[in-house]
């Protein structure tokens, strides 16, 4: 089956988010391509019933495969999808971070601390390219709140994209990976 072009920015959409978003969250990061709510929400049923995409209603969530988000993420770059071709990657992930960081305030205006979101946040912002606004973001956090939440290397990986942000993709790739083996080191999990 061919997708549509609406089909497409919907995909694009979705494969931006690093695990199941929500309608709201979909809407905020193509409110300038898709402009209704309702119309993304027909889409999305469409893409449902067709099997490309899943939906949770125990979470109201909407996610891919890890297959199919790489495969869409690929036709993107590659500019494959024709709808999705003026869509810029680091776009979605800055309209991505502007999502998560409505959801850190509350209704009344105070700060929402809430690990997980300022996590989400903070990825999308390393990767629309503001490292500095990240590092600012995680540096807020108080450390303990990291071990807390059971995933430290999580944070290691998010404080080396952003010491890594200016380097050569080569040379961060080899650092990256040097960094993530000496982490798993420290915590006994060689293996992986």
């Amino acid at each position: 089956m061919r997708l549509s072009q609406e089909e497409q920015l919907v995909l694009s959409g979705l494969a931006t988010f690093y695990g199941p978003a929500t309608l709201d969250a979909l809407a905020h990061v193509l409110g300038p391509y898709v402009s209704e709510t309702p119309s993304i929400s027909r889409i999305l049923a469409n893409l449902v019933r067709n099997s490309y995409v899943y939906f949770s209603s125990e979470m109201s969530m909407y996610h891919l495969r890890t297959s199919d988000k790489a495969l869409v993420e690929r036709m993107v770059s590659r500019r494959l999808f024709v709808a999705a071709a003026a869509l810029m990657g680091a776009d979605l992930h800055a309209k991505a971070a502007e999502y998560y960081h409505s959801r850190r305030t509350q209704q009344d205006g105070q700060p929402f601390h809430d690990l997980e979101t300022i996590l989400m946040e903070a990825r999308h912002l390393i990767a629309a390219g503001a490292h500095r606004q990240a590092a600012d973001l995680l540096d807020r956090v108080d450390q303990e709140r990291y071990l807390a939440l059971g995933r430290p290397e999580l944070i290691l990986l998010i404080r080396q994209s952003i010491d890594m942000g200016a380097l050569e993709p080569s040379a961060s790739r080899s650092r990256h990976l040097f960094a993530m083996g000496q982490m798993y080191q420290e915590l006994g999990q060689l293996r992986q």
